[in-house]
């Protein structure tokens, strides 16, 4: 959950029913190694949605144990389909646990590709991810911002999941192929409701190198160097295994409205929501 004004919204999906993609690389499709200057006080108005900025604060855990719903759906190259029915293993696994070699627990999805499992709380709740793997899907770790504070069902955290064909033809799309020694990112940004998605978003990577390519989606497919369009949604094809840092503003301003650290894994896509953070 995210506050907004007086009101605390649940986090929902990112690469869900509703999203495509788009990313913001820059004018030669190469991942944006993090060079975006915030535009300060002379900055032009923000757009609606984006009143929290400068005062979010993560609700507090309201247990020491939350279940955390998920569920995945099919996701194409012009965007998600069907839920997923084919079974998909799930680990829950601490942030901080790159390789997830202690899961916090583990569930199977369900025929409709559903699951839920019962994971351990920090003082904001719960801010690792999900590993899933399973039949000819790329394996996903799917993050959490805001933490998961409380209960929640599955269809409140949806992920679209990939298989390897649909990766090899969105690399294809932007030029590049896949990099099996490399990983793969994909955001959607969020407004201050976690509920609105933001158009004109730029993400950058701060281990984007030479073979990392940012994409977009324009008019259904994806493109490389795009900010994002109206799904809020974009990404990284290619980036180097282990920690990295994704930073989300606003491109018109150069205003930064989120920072969040995930995971990158050889040959795994890593996918998360991106709303304002406390420190973006």
């Amino acid at each position: 959950m995210i506050r907004s004004g007086a009101q605390w919204v649940t986090a929902i999906v990112v690469l869900g029913a509703c999203s495509s993609s788009t990313a913001g690389g820059g004018s030669s499709g190469n991942a944006d190694a993090g060079q975006t200057v915030d535009a300060g006080s002379d900055a032009p108005d923000l757009p609606p949605g984006f009143d929290c900025l400068g005062s979010v604060q993560w609700p507090a855990a309201k247990a020491a144990k939350v279940t955390l719903g998920v569920s995945f759906v099919d996701y194409a190259i012009d965007g998600p389909k069907d839920p997923f029915t084919s079974a998909l293993s799930l680990k829950a696994c601490a942030a901080s646990d790159a390789g997830c070699a202690n899961a916090l627990a583990t569930a199977s999805t369900d025929g409709t590709g559903k699951a839920s499992l019962s994971v351990s709380t920090g003082p904001s709740g719960f801010d690792g991810y999900v590993e899933a793997t399973g039949a000819d899907r790329m394996p996903l770790l799917a993050f959490f911002y805001p933490p998961v504070a409380a209960d929640s069902d599955a269809n409140q955290n949806q992920r679209g999941i990939a298989s390897k064909k649909t990766m090899d033809e969105i690399a294809d799309a932007v030029g590049t192929t896949i990099d099996p020694t490399r990983g793969h990112v994909v955001l959607r940004a969020r407004n201050c409701t976690n509920l609105g998605v933001v158009e004109g978003a730029r993400f950058t990577f701060s281990t984007a190198d030479g073979k990392s390519v940012g994409f977009g989606y324009q008019g259904g497919r994806p493109k490389a160097g795009a900010t994002t369009d109206t799904t809020g949604l974009g990404g990284a094809i290619n980036l180097p295994p282990g920690p990295v840092t994704v930073r989300a503003s606003l491109a018109a301003s150069g205003k930064f409205f989120g920072s969040y650290t995930l995971v990158v894994r050889a040959g795994t896509l890593t996918s998360t929501s991106a709303p304002p953070t406390p420190n973006p």
